[in-house]
């Protein structure tokens, strides 16, 4: 869904959301979605989508609604623009597939059990220079033992002080790699994942040239995308961090 000021409206018939049966992989959203919540509309257009994998939303949207991305239970990554302000309750609920997570820097509130079931998130990234208020239960079932917590610089005190966040036990300021794990080529979202020195990329143009270097610039692996799912083998280690070019756009990665 490419950018722009007008709000999308999606319904639904009944129990058969609009997306219900569409193999998706990555979404992008460049504008506000609105969805019926009445009891003949009350799904999301992405409700309980199995295949969906990345969800990238730009500074245009305002709201995650309500059960918005409930039971993508194939969901890992999401990026969220500096435009939301809300996250409804139980917007992600039943993603039990989501790793990483990263919202925007006007994020005021999240709203209850946004997050319950989502037991697998292992790195949250925050850009809100406050901590967002949250509702009941909102991040209860995130590991927080294991779940590393990035906070912007000089707001580490707010975060270890304020409800819900101070049960993180890392918390750390910085962007961490949330919000560089999914970039925008052509407007179409591009997920890069780690397997050890192998990258898997998938939403990138057939043809397309990918080079991969390491932080001094030099060249430690290349290809050219296939349809479908591309994989880079470099001579990247683990805990190093590369730069995979493609075209003109270029994302970082930290090898796992």
């Amino acid at each position: 869904m490419n950018d722009s000021e007008e709000e999308l409206k999606l319904g639904s018939n009944g129990s058969s959301p609009f997306f219900s049966s569409c193999p998706l992989d990555s979404v992008y959203i460049g504008r506000n979605i609105s969805y019926f919540t009445h009891r003949n509309y009350g799904y999301s257009p992405f409700y309980r989508n199995t295949s969906l994998r990345a969800v990238k939303i730009t500074d245009k949207e305002t709201d995650i609604s309500a059960n918005e991305f409930y039971g993508c239970t194939n969901l890992q990554r999401v990026i969220i623009g500096d435009g939301v302000i809300t996250i409804s309750d139980w917007a992600f609920s039943g993603c039990s597939s989501l790793k990483y997570f990263a919202f925007g820097s006007h994020v005021q509130t999240i709203g209850k059990e946004a997050f319950s079931d989502c037991t697998a998130v292992v790195e949250i990234s925050s850009k809100a220079s406050e901590p967002p208020t949250c509702g009941t239960q909102a991040l209860d079932d995130i590991n927080k033992w294991d779940c590393k917590l990035y906070v912007p610089e000089g707001t580490l005190v707010k975060y270890q002080s304020a409800d819900q966040w101070k049960d993180f036990f890392f918390i750390e300021e910085g962007s961490g790699n949330s919000d560089n794990s999914i970039i925008n080529v052509n407007t179409n979202a591009v997920q890069v994942i780690a397997n050890g020195n192998t990258l898997e990329l998938s939403g990138v143009e057939a043809g397309k040239i990918i080079n991969v270097y390491d932080t001094t610039g030099r060249l430690v692996g290349s290809t050219i995308a296939s349809t479908g799912t591309t994989f880079v083998s470099t001579m990247l280690q683990c805990g190093e961090i590369g730069i995979v070019k493609i075209g003109e756009k270029a994302v970082k990665v930290l090898i796992r």
